[in-house]
C-alpha cells in the first residue's frame, strides 16, 4: 500500500491511497482544506498514519493465491496488496482510511472468506451424475474429475444400447412373424376401425391415443377437453397414481405443467375469488338457468394445515400469515399493536363451498387463513360470501357446517334473543320475504354421536352407560333434563 500526499500553493491538498483519490472521503470530511496552519498539516498527517488505514483481512492466508478474487459470476470482488509487510486480501471497494482496524466493506467480506475458508476444511465429497453442484463453484481438478466420469457414463449407456438392440434382434427374428402387404394393410384396418360405441369416452380416448403417436411434433398435441377434465380429476385424487401411468408409458395423458395451465386460471389470495365465479358463469350462464337450479347452500369447514411462511415469487409477498378479512385484521392489527404481539402463522384454512341443491355444482369460492375463528369474524365472512353469490345471481337458501363451538355461536347472533336455544333460520339480507336456514351435517352429527358416547363412560370398560336426555315445552316454558344409567348386556 502506499500513500500519496500533494499540496498546491493555495495550501489545498490532495491524498491518493492506492492509485485512488481520497481527499474528499469521509475520513478526512472534518480536516479543512485548504490547510490554514501548521496545526491543521499535523491532523492530516496524524490522520495518514498505519493505524488508521484499512489492513483488510490478512489473517486467511490459505485463501492468498497471488491472483483476483473472483464472485462465483465471475465479477472481481477483492484483490491481494501488502500491508505492513504481509500481504491481506482487500475488497475492491475497501474504504482504505478508517478509525478502525478495519473498514466496514472488508469487515462484511470477512463472512464471505470465512465460508470458503469452512469450505476448504470440509474434505471433497464423491461427485455423481445426480449431483447438482455447479461447475462454477468447482475446482480445476474437480471439473477434470466429473468429465472423466461422464464420459465413462456415455460409454456404459452405448454399451448397454447396443446390447439391448442386439437382443431384441435375436428375440425377433427367433419369435416374430412377418407380415406380407396384404395382412399389413388389413392389420392397420383392423386397428384404425376398432368397433368402440359412438362418442364414448373409450374411443375419445382411443382416438387421442392414436392421434398422438402419428404426430411428429408431441409438444403440438392439442388434447380433447374431457380428457383434460379426467386427468385433471385424476391428479388430483392421486399424484403418484398419474405419474406412474405416465412413467410406464401405457397410456400417453398431458404433462402436469398442461393440467396446471387449466387450474391455475386465476391467482388466488385469501378472500372470495370472483374470478371463479365468472368462470363458473361462463361454463353455466345463470340467466339462462330455471328458478329452482339457482338455490344454493354455502357451506364452510376449517382444514389442519402445516404452518409456515413461503416466500412468492410472483408477488414477493410472504404467504403463511393470518389473514381474517379486512375488518377481523384491523381489529388483530390493533390488538398486536397495542400489546406488542407479532404477527400470527395461520395453522388452519377455512374453505368456503358452494354447492347447488338441484344441480351438482360444487365449487370452493373463497378461504381464510388463520389460527381458529370466532363466531364475530365468522359472521362478517359467511355474509360476504352470500352477497357474492347474491349479486352473481344465485340465489343461498342454507348454510351448512359443523357443530363447532364457533359455529353454533355464529347461528345464535341471528337469533332474536326471545328463545332459549338454537337458531335454524335467519332473514336473506339480499332477498326481501327469504329465509336462509342453517345445517348442521350429518357426519359431523354422528361424529359428535360417537364422541358423546366415547366420553359417557363405555370405554371405560364398564357395564352402565351415561344418557342424557333434553325435553323442551315452548307452551309452558319449562325445559326438562333426565339422566339414565343403562346397564349394558
Amino acid at each position: 500500500m502506499y500513500i500519496v500526499l500533494s499540496f498546491q500553493e493555495d495550501g489545498s491538498y490532495k491524498v491518493v491511497v492506492n492509485g485512488r483519490d481520497l481527499t474528499s472521503s469521509p475520513h478526512l470530511a472534518s480536516q479543512s482544506n485548504p490547510l490554514k496552519c501548521e496545526l491543521d498539516v499535523e491532523r492530516l498527517l496524524a490522520r495518514l498514519q498505519p493505524d488508521n488505514l484499512c489492513q483488510g483481512n490478512a489473517d486467511f492466508p490459505t485463501l492468498i493465491t497471488g491472483d483476483k478474487h473472483r464472485s462465483p459470476d465471475g465479477m472481481i470482488v477483492a484483490q491481494e496488496d501488502s500491508f505492513t509487510g504481509q500481504v491481506t486480501i482487500r475488497h475492491v471497494k475497501c474504504d482504505l482510511l478508517t478509525e478502525k482496524t478495519r473498514c466496514d466493506v472488508c469487515r462484511m467480506y470477512r463472512v464471505n472468506l470465512s465460508n470458503r475458508l469452512r469450505q476448504q476444511a470440509k474434505p471433497d465429497k464423491e461427485l455423481n451424475l445426480s449431483s447438482h453442484t455447479k461447475n462454477s463453484v468447482l475446482t480445476e481438478e474437480q471439473k477434470l474429475l466429473k468429465l472423466n466420469m461422464l464420459k465413462k457414463e456415455e460409454k456404459q449407456a452405448k454399451r448397454t444400447l447396443k446390447l439391448a438392440q442386439q437382443q431384441f434382434s435375436k428375440q425377433l427374428d427367433k419369435e416374430g412373424v412377418s407380415l406380407n402387404d396384404e395382412q399389413n394393410e388389413a392389420f392397420i384396418s383392423i386397428a384404425s376401425s376398432a368397433e368402440l360405441p359412438e362418442g364414448s369416452t373409450a374411443k375419445m380416448l382411443w382416438q387421442q391415443q392414436k392421434k398422438y403417436f402419428t404426430m411428429n411434433n408431441k409438444k403440438q398435441m392439442r388434447w380433447h377437453p374431457a380428457l383434460i377434465r379426467w386427468c385433471i380429476g385424476l391428479a388430483a385424487k392421486s399424484p403418484k397414481a398419474y405419474d406412474y401411468l405416465q412413467e410406464t408409458g401405457y397410456l400417453k395423458l398431458p404433462h402436469k405443467s398442461t393440467l396446471r395451465d387449466y387450474t391455475s386460471f386465476t391467482k388466488m389470495k385469501p378472500g372470495f375469488s370472483a374470478d371463479i365465479i365468472n368462470r363458473l358463469q361462463s361454463q353455466s350462464p345463470i340467466d339462462k338457468l330455471p328458478d329452482f337450479k339457482k338455490k344454493v347452500a354455502v357451506l364452510w369447514d376449517e382444514v389442519r394445515i402445516k404452518d409456515g411462511l413461503v416466500y412468492n415469487t410472483e408477488t414477493g409477498a410472504l404467504i403463511g400469515f393470518c389473514d381474517l378479512g379486512d375488518i377481523s385484521n384491523e381489529i388483530e392489527n390493533l390488538d398486536s399493536s397495542s400489546q406488542e404481539k407479532e404477527p400470527s402463522v395461520a395453522t388452519h384454512i377455512i374453505a368456503f363451498m358452494m354447492r347447488g341443491i338441484f344441480t351438482n355444482t360444487k365449487v370452493v369460492f373463497g378461504y381464510y387463513p388463520c389460527r381458529g375463528f370466532t363466531s364475530y369474524q365468522l359472521y362478517e365472512a359467511v355474509w360476504e360470501g352470500i352477497g357474492m353469490l347474491e349479486l352473481a345471481g344465485y340465489h343461498v337458501v342454507g348454510c351448512v357446517s359443523d357443530g363447532a363451538t364457533p359455529n353454533r355461536k355464529f347461528y345464535r347472533l341471528h337469533g332474536d334473543g326471545t328463545v332459549d336455544g338454537p337458531c335454524y333460520f335467519t332473514d336473506n339480507l339480499y332477498r326481501e320475504g327469504e329465509l336462509i336456514y342453517f345445517f348442521c351435517d350429518p357426519p359431523h352429527l354422528l361424529k359428535t354421536t360417537r364422541n358423546n358416547f366415547e366420553n359417557s363412560g363405555w370405554h371405560n370398560h364398564t357395564r352402565n352407560l351415561q344418557v342424557t336426555f333434553i325435553f323442551y315445552c315452548n307452551d309452558c316454558q319449562i325445559t326438562v333434563k333426565v339422566k339414565f344409567i343403562i346397564s349394558l348386556p
